[in-house]
């Protein structure tokens, strides 16, 4: 057949299938439209009818969909997740912070005209210690101490308080293992099962603690303690953060964490003065947390990763009833969601029923990498964090004020990030990594180059005087002979 005759029957055709989709467009607009006439911003792309037939919509391709947090709203039970988070976050605090009161070297107060002798860093010090403990002298060297730690009231000292300090090791292993153990443990079973678990266990342990007779009794019980405490760490922000909506989660961040916390809890440990105490205030902070945490639900969102959709439908209404959202428009909303969520669900377990583990983020090499950046950032920052915090004893002034100075610097850097964050888009996640593990390495550098030129300067001290006591021993024995 001649080109020209088959013109008019392509156009024609064209024109039926633009006509076909123009009705189809029509349909779709004024259902979503009668539904909502102002929601143009979670309009749903269109789909062609053999699409919306043969499999649910991918995930890819709801680039502006809504989420539940988008429906998440501040009102009562979100103030009850931030109390209950705020309690937890002072539990794990006073955990973690607990050996730097407990562990409190005191120094020794001169005495009997021993001046030379006001530390037990010194040699001196604690060799006239060791006199005075196998001698019967009517001296005795004072102990002077602000806060009556566990050296004091056992009487670890010098050679005996290294031992108080190498427990703070076990104590950390015992947080590492229970942060493994527990953040895996929340995936299977809840955040809400696994939190009340872990604020019983510090409850229970922080009680123990506060009633041992001796120092071993006082270890075993505080990496019992550590144990809780890592689990504790692992799964209280992750039940924060898919419970609070996603437009406030960086003050909400930046102000229910440590940092702030830190500020005011040397006053609490100057307040309680002993170690015994101390124990008992983490317990009590521990079993109130536990308690308001009783009055909260499930995360909605980890029911609805595990299938459990009409639970979370369930927990969702009594949220939104809690706090007073009646809005039926956004009641829609959620149950489409929940609905999309139950399908692919299913979708996906149908293809593949694999439970995801830690493997999981070492199994490619992307991930590998991800994971390591992570590792390393952390822990390079806690092996600096912890290494100032355990011996800021050994800084000048009061321990108290010094510990809520630090806790200061550290809100501030907090809140300059997070700011960074949110005011200045284009900083990103990555570059504040970058900045803050560059500063790191260069601090320690810096550090590492005047220490290693003190001890130089210092053992060259050392060898000048050296020569100068020889000089002065050769000329007195020349003098002495002649």
């Amino acid at each position: 057949m001649p080109k020209e005759e088959m013109v008019p029957d392509e156009k024609e055709k064209l024109q039926i299938e633009d006509t076909e989709k123009e009705d189809v467009k029509e349909l779709i607009e004024s259902g979503s439209n009668s539904d909502n006439d102002n929601d143009d911003d979670n309009e749903a792309p269109i789909l062609e009818p053999d699409e919306v037939v043969l499999e649910p919509v991918p995930a890819e391709t709801h680039k502006n969909a809504a989420t539940l947090s988008d429906f998440a709203q501040l009102g009562p039970y979100l103030y009850l997740i931030l109390i209950v988070i705020e309690c937890s976050t002072l539990t794990s605090l006073s955990s973690m912070v607990y050996m730097v009161y407990a562990g409190y070297k005191p120094s020794l107060i001169p005495s009997c005209n021993l001046s030379q002798y006001n530390n037990f860093t010194s040699p001196n010090g604690c060799n006239l210690l060791g006199l005075y403990r196998n001698e019967s002298t009517a001296c005795r060297p004072s102990l002077s101490y602000q806060f009556y730690s566990v050296n004091v009231e056992f009487n670890m000292l010098c050679e005996d308080g290294k031992a108080v300090k190498n427990s703070i090791t076990y104590q950390m292993v015992g947080v590492l293992i229970g942060a493994f153990v527990f953040g895996q443990i929340s995936d299977m079973f809840g955040r809400k099962r696994v939190l009340i678990i872990v604020l019983l266990g510090i409850s229970i342990f922080s009680l123990l603690t506060a009633n041992v007779g001796n120092f071993v009794q006082f270890l075993m019980t505080r990496i019992a303690v550590g144990f809780f405490t890592g689990g504790l760490s692992a799964v209280q922000g992750v039940f924060l953060i898919e419970n609070i909506p996603k437009r406030h989660r960086m003050w909400v961040n930046t102000i229910v964490t440590w940092s702030p916390n830190y500020i005011f809890f040397p006053l609490i440990a100057y307040l309680c003065y002993t170690w015994r105490k101390l124990s008992l205030f983490t317990s009590g902070i521990s079993l109130l947390a536990c308690i308001l945490l009783a009055f909260t639900f499930e995360s909605p969102r980890w029911m609805i990763q595990k299938g459990r959709i009409s639970e979370a439908r369930n927990a969702i209404a009594k949220i939104r009833k809690i706090n007073g959202d009646t809005n039926e428009v956004d009641a829609a909303h959620i149950e489409e969601i929940l609905a999309d969520e139950e399908k692919m669900y299913a979708n996906k377990h149908k293809s593949s029923g694999k439970k995801y583990t830690f493997y999981h983020i070492v199994c490619t090499k992307t991930y590998l990498i991800w994971t390591l950046t992570l590792c390393y950032g952390v822990i390079s920052a806690s092996l600096i964090n912890y290494g100032l915090l355990f011996n800021i004893e050994t800084l000048s002034g009061s321990l108290f004020w010094n510990s809520s100075l630090y806790g200061i610097v550290r809100w501030s850097t907090n809140c300059f990030v997070g700011s960074s964050d949110y005011f200045i888009p284009k900083f990103g996640r990555k570059t504040l990594h970058l900045v803050a593990v560059v500063f790191i390495v260069v601090a320690v550098i810096t550090i590492s180059i005047l220490y290693t030129i003190g001890k130089a300067m210092l053992y060259l001290k050392f060898k000048l005087f050296k020569v100068q006591v020889d000089k002065m021993i050769t000329i007195s024995i020349f003098a002495t002979s002649r």
